[in-house]
């Protein structure tokens, strides 16, 4: 007992290190002191770049931080690490910059969040011996160099974000020998932590909300590499799944065939570290291999995971109270608004105040208020679920965190998600309690009913030919048809095709079907039959009614008018995380303010999502396997099939799955479902 607690301060204290003392670290020798960051003191600071550290900065403007804004800087080089790079003023704010050299985060960060792991206590069960010294040496080697040619393959991404890069093929490039070693080191280091915990990682996954872990300066994320290091270990030495692999290699043929490079560049946003940022043809290599990779490691996981339920409740309650309490303090402090981004990996800084954006949603600590509202909501019914079914006992201590999960969730204002909350755990009690069949069937027809009810009157108040077209409507408004510069004159041109019934027509005049993308021209050849069938109601139309009842139908108007995929494209897809050909292949039309055209335009949903990667084929397998889940009785899981659905719900009409932790969630919850034999409940 007593190793293991100097066991845990050791590590504590190296972390401490780790985090602490490149940010403390100054220039000694040119006896540059730090000065009041204000008016006076922005040429000093400008002209004395590299020498004085943040923590000299921090120290001295403590009482007057509100005023700052640290921003990380990744593109200089590692002798200006942790210490000022730039100052500027920006309206009240003063920028001041702080070096983050790519390449020196790739090892700090990775040694943080891999230390992290070795708080987790290894698998009594555990094998021994795992790999060989040959096996864990090839393994790293291979995968090295997969990494490795990243840097290769989005050049573009890495050239504006690292002073060191090159992407010359040459014995005498040293940036890429640099990067490939670090790798090498890291594949090293996550076999050693790794090895003894990968039976009981899988009851911690909820962290990764915490810890979300993107690189800091590059588009890579820790759990690709964790779950790269599965997926090639399980291909090599272990089970391999023959269906996914037949399934992924026709896909890959198709992908890259069909693909059409561009010199479309993505800065990939929010997104960093589970996107695509180049439309190029070895870019593309690089994420199939590592997303096929990514595949096995989770179906590896799948195999040999050890589930416990303590454990779990414990993460999810500590994780969602903990990214509450990072969100509310970075939101206070900029000093620790800009530790939060880098200690934790986030994809986007967190918000730099309390105060809630529009429409009332605060995201705090996460990239997405959508996404990290489904996360709260997701623990709270987790602990509902498993508490009434007697899987988990909840203590004081975890009525309070709870409580702090359910502000964050209150602060979010994410309603599908509390929505949806409500709706299964109403759904889950009269399934639970209920135990005459004839009285539940009769509660179910009742919720059904009334839901139909609801849904007649939404229709009639809104007349169903109004429902049924606006989607089509509002796509036609983000296209320059007609040529109108003024958009109130555009609204009116085709506002009065709509009314006339005569969309086809309005296609025909001038070159609009031109300008349209291949989606609406679909859409519209869909809506507008040259036969009906009676009582089957019209698909464009039902997705139009959806848009509308969910608040969906500006942001999905928007997606169709920008996606304009080949045949080959909407069958198959673009390939895995290829996202830039969809931002900007075909240009739209957008009715907004000067400084929101150049925002990120999603399509807010999973759904469409998935099919820009895979094609309405892959969303079409994907159906198979989640409604398999759900209905076979081989997993008589219950519990994990609530949880699934709620994540099916919300991610209709969010794009959750485009980031890496709200994937690894749904994840969870299928093993929550077929984790069968070694589920162990530890009250």
């Amino acid at each position: 007992m007593i190793n293991n607690t100097y066991k845990i301060m050791f590590i504590f204290v190296i972390l401490l290190i780790l985090i602490i003392f490149p940010f403390s670290n100054s220039d000694k020798n040119d006896f540059k002191v730090p000065m009041p960051v204000d008016d006076l003191s922005v040429g000093y600071y400008q002209s004395t770049t590299c020498s004085i550290s943040l923590w000299e900065v921090m120290t001295l403007n403590y009482s007057s931080q509100h005023d700052l804004y640290f921003n990380n800087n990744t593109y200089p080089g590692t002798e200006c690490f942790g210490k000022v790079t730039g100052l500027d003023k920006v309206k009240e704010k003063y920028i001041v910059s702080i070096g983050t050299n790519t390449s020196i985060n790739l090892l700090v960060q990775s040694f943080i969040w891999l230390l992290l792991i070795i708080f987790i206590k290894p698998s009594k069960n555990q094998e021994e011996g795992g790999l060989s010294i040959l096996k864990i040496t090839f393994t790293s080697l291979i995968l090295s160099s997969i990494f490795t040619f990243q840097h290769l393959s989005e050049s573009r991404f890495y050239g504006r974000t690292n002073i060191y890069h090159s992407d010359e093929i040459t014995t005498n490039n040293l940036y890429l020998a640099g990067i490939f070693l670090i790798y090498y080191l890291i594949f090293l280091l996550i076999n050693e932590v790794i090895s003894s915990r990968e039976k009981v990682i899988i009851n911690y996954l909820p962290f990764v909300f915490l810890v979300s872990g993107t690189f800091n300066g590059a588009n890579l994320n820790i759990y690709l590499l964790i779950l790269s290091y599965f997926g090639l270990k399980s291909l090599f030495y272990y089970r391999r799944n023959k269906y996914l692999n037949i399934f992924y290699l026709i896909f890959t043929i198709i992908w890259i065939s069909s693909n059409n490079p561009t010199m479309n560049f993505f800065d990939t946003d929010k997104l960093r570290g589970f996107i695509n940022s180049s439309n190029n043809q070895s870019s593309l290599y690089f994420w199939i291999i590592v997303l096929y990779l990514v595949a096995n490691g989770f179906y590896y996981l799948l195999n040999i995971s050890e589930i416990n339920l303590t454990f779990v409740k414990k993460s999810f309650l500590y994780s969602g109270a903990s990214i509450v309490f990072f969100g509310i303090l970075g939101a206070i402090s900029p000093f620790f608004n800009f530790f939060n981004y880098f200690v934790f990996g986030q994809n986007k800084r967190g918000m730099t105040n309390l105060t809630s954006i529009a429409g009332n949603t605060w995201r705090g600590f996460s990239p997405s208020a959508e996404s990290i509202g489904e996360f709260y909501a997701a623990i709270i019914l987790f602990l509902f679920i498993y508490k009434i079914k007697g899987k988990i006992n909840i203590k004081l201590i975890d009525f309070f965190l709870l409580s702090v999960v359910a502000y964050g969730l209150y602060k979010t204002n994410n309603f599908a998600a509390v929505s949806s909350l409500i709706l299964i755990s109403v759904v889950f009690i009269l399934n639970e309690k209920i135990q005459n069949r004839n009285i539940r069937i009769r509660a179910f027809s009742f919720l059904g009913l009334a839901g139909m009810v609801m849904f007649f009157l939404f229709i009639t108040n809104l007349n169903y030919e109004y429902l049924s077209s606006e989607l089509l409507f509002e796509t036609s408004q983000h296209f320059n048809f007609f040529g109108n510069s003024d958009n109130y004159k555009n609204f009116l041109s085709i506002e009065r095709y709509f009314d006339q019934k005569n969309i086809g027509t309005m296609l025909e005049v001038s070159d609009n079907k031109v300008k349209a993308s291949s989606s609406y021209l679909f859409l519209v050849n869909v809506f507008t039959p040259t036969f009906n069938t009676p009582l089957i109601p019209n698909i464009v139309a039902l997705i139009s009614t959806v848009s509308l009842l969910i608040n969906r139908t500006e942001m999905w108007g928007i997606f169709f008018a920008k996606y304009s995929p080949s045949a080959t494209d909407a069958i198959f897809g673009s390939g895995p995380l290829q996202i830039s050909d969809y931002l900007y292949k075909h240009e739209i039309r957008l009715d907004l303010p000067s400084n929101k055209l150049e925002s990120l335009f999603l399509p807010h949903s999973s759904v469409f999502d998935l099919i820009i990667f895979y094609g309405i084929l892959g969303f079409f397998i994907f159906s198979i396997l989640v409604s398999k889940l759900l209905i076979s009785k081989n997993y008589k899981k219950i519990e994990g099939k609530y949880l699934l659905v709620f994540m099916l719900i919300n991610i209709l009409k969010s794009d959750s799955l485009l980031y890496i932790t709200s994937s690894m969630l749904l994840f969870f919850t299928v093993a929550l479902i077929t984790n069968v034999k070694n589920e162990n409940v530890n009250n």
